[in-house]
């Protein structure tokens, strides 16, 4: 595995999964979205559609649920300088919600099984970097417990009914 080093500094090994990402430089959630593009791969409907989501700019943001689980959370309005809301989400994601949400899901399961053995391996390490930390990687307590709103995120990633 071939080691990548972050613009923030943080290194991991990634291997060649690092190239899914097609915009490392917002670094704040890349790992995240190595991850989703990662488990979608065997879905190339999917993969093709959040690679492109990915490419126009869209985020992904770790949140808690108040009984403490993460998952992730799309934020989609960087695409809305090209896209009218209404018609993403009509034509790209809501055929997609239900893959969509499994992909979020199993991707914050494994990050956070990850994280969790990271923080337990490397703890003054981990402690000193949380600060600089982008707020896609930073934990509950660390950046405030809160849900972005049906109309920020669409609700992607964690299946709420419209």
């Amino acid at each position: 595995m071939a080691e990548k080093v972050h613009q923030d500094g943080v290194s991991a090994v990634l291997g060649d999964l690092g190239d899914l990402d097609p915009r490392p430089d917002l670094t704040e959630d890349h790992l995240l979205w190595v991850g989703v593009l990662g488990f979608s791969r065997g879905d190339s409907e999917l993969f093709g559609l959040l690679h492109g989501l990915r490419c126009g700019g869209a985020r992904l943001e770790r949140r808690w649920t108040r009984e403490g689980k993460a998952f992730l959370k799309l934020d989609y309005r960087p695409l809305l300088r090209f896209w009218e809301e209404e018609v993403l989400r009509a034509q790209w994601l809501d055929p997609f919600r239900d893959r969509i949400k499994h992909v979020f899901e199993r991707a914050a399961r494994v990050f956070e099984e990850a994280w969790s053995r990271v923080k337990s391996a490397f703890p003054v390490a981990i402690n000193w970097r949380l600060k600089n930390l982008g707020p896609a990687l930073r934990e509950p307590g660390v950046m405030e417990r809160r849900e972005l709103g049906e109309s920020q995120t669409g609700g992607y990633g964690r299946g709420e009914n419209r």
